[in-house]
């Protein structure tokens, strides 16, 4: 898998949102802007901590920053570890998206 995979379900979602999508400026996954509303989604086929210190710099440059993953075959048998990865990204105000394919 790729990230480019993961690109047009984002896409879609966002768009279904009323959002208008921008993709790779300057080193930016996907940029999503509504009103004065500046969304940025990194997209990434794994969850690790290079991926969250990249997701806190965006933050310099956009109100909402999304980490956008594969969603995991194991989800259900290993919740609890993803529910402690979704805390951290919470108190790092970064918020998730699970994209299946």
């Amino acid at each position: 898998m790729k990230e480019t995979d993961l690109f047009l379900p984002v896409k879609n979602l966002f768009e279904s949102l009323g959002y208008k999508i921008s993709a790779e400026i300057k080193n930016l996954d996907i940029i999503a802007m509504k009103e004065n509303e500046v969304t940025i989604i990194e997209l990434k086929v794994n969850f690790n901590l290079k991926l969250i210190l990249q997701a806190i710099e965006r933050q310099s440059i956009a109100n909402k920053v999304y980490i956008a993953i594969p969603r995991p075959k194991n989800y259900n048998s290993n919740l609890k570890s993803f529910k402690e990865k979704e805390n951290l990204l919470r108190r790092l105000k970064l918020g998730l998206i699970f994209v299946s394919l």
